[in-house]
């Protein structure tokens, strides 16, 4: 792919056109990797609240009805609802059961587990299950 910046001084906020014939995976990764660079969500720890880059999320996960997000070290919450942060995120996050979303850049690890179910460890020392009705898709994604 090739790539051209062009810089204007009377350019208030960058923006990006991108030239196909078709929409390729190529093509769509660029364009999430744009997005994702963009896209902020906010989340709160104790009282207060924080702006996070999608890049810096590990997990999302509902526990208890309310919507956890972890990054590297810390645990925040957040106002949305799984499918609505779902909608924001981009590829690099895939859902792995009905509550739970993972950044798969974050994967250390994935071992089979009881019962033909996959655990999936983070780089932040985090664990999670994969379920079964997820495997196939999360399988599919790593191009196992």
């Amino acid at each position: 792919m090739k790539v051209e910046l062009i810089i204007k001084k009377d350019i208030i906020e960058p923006y990006a056109i991108i030239y196909s014939n078709e929409l390729t995976d190529e093509v769509s990764n660029v364009i999430n990797k744009i997005k994702n660079n963009s896209t902020k969500l906010s989340a709160s720890l104790k009282d207060k609240i924080y702006i996070l880059k999608p890049k810096e999320i590990y997990l999302i996960k509902v526990l208890e009805g309310k919507l956890e997000v972890y990054d590297k070290s810390k645990q925040y919450i957040m106002n949305k609802r799984l499918y609505e942060v779902k909608e924001i995120l981009t590829n690099n996050f895939i859902q792995i059961s009905k509550g739970t979303i993972i950044n798969v850049d974050y994967v250390e690890s994935v071992e089979v587990s009881f019962s033909g179910t996959l655990k999936v460890k983070l780089k932040n020392e985090l664990q999670d299950y994969i379920s079964r009705s997820y495997v196939k898709k999360f399988k599919e994604y790593l191009e196992l």
